[in-house]
C-alpha cells in the first residue's frame, strides 16, 4: 500500500501521530505486554517484550508491504522497553509518535528509503 497523498492530509496526519500511537500503544503496551508480564512472570522482560513486538508487526501485513511489517518489529521493542521501564503510558505513545513522524518526513523527502 505505501504512503499516499491522502495520509498527508490535517486528519491523515491526525491519525497517525497521535490516533494510531494511542490505540496502539493501549493495546499492545498498556494491554498485551502488561499482560504477558503479569502472565509470565519468568518471561517478563526481552522476551515478552519480543514476543509483543513480532505480533505488533505481523499486525501490520494487513495494510503495508513485508519490508514496512519487518520495520516495525525494532522500534515496537523501544516502545516496549519503555512501558517496561516506566509504565508511562504517554512516553510510549510519544516515542510511537516521533517514529512516526520520522516515518512521514522520510515518505515526504526521501520516498526511495521506505519500502
Amino acid at each position: 500500500m505505501g504512503v499516499s497523498g491522502t495520509q498527508f492530509t490535517a486528519f491523515g496526519l491526525l491519525l497517525g501521530l497521535l490516533i494510531y500511537p494511542l490505540l496502539e500503544e493501549c493495546v499492545f503496551r498498556f494491554g498485551l505486554l502488561q499482560w504477558a508480564d503479569s502472565r509470565w512472570p519468568a518471561w517478563r522482560g526481552w522476551r515478552t517484550n519480543a514476543a509483543v513486538s513480532l505480533i505488533f508487526a505481523a499486525l501490520h501485513l494487513w495494510a503495508w508491504p513485508w519490508l514496512h511489517a519487518v520495520a516495525v518489529f525494532f522500534p515496537s521493542l523501544l516502545f516496549g522497553a519503555i512501558w517496561q521501564r516506566t509504565q508511562k503510558l504517554w512516553l510510549c505513545v510519544a516515542a510511537h509518535s516521533v517514529c512516526n513522524a520520522v516515518g512521514y518526513a522520510l515518505a515526504i523527502y526521501a520516498p526511495g528509503l521506505l519500502p
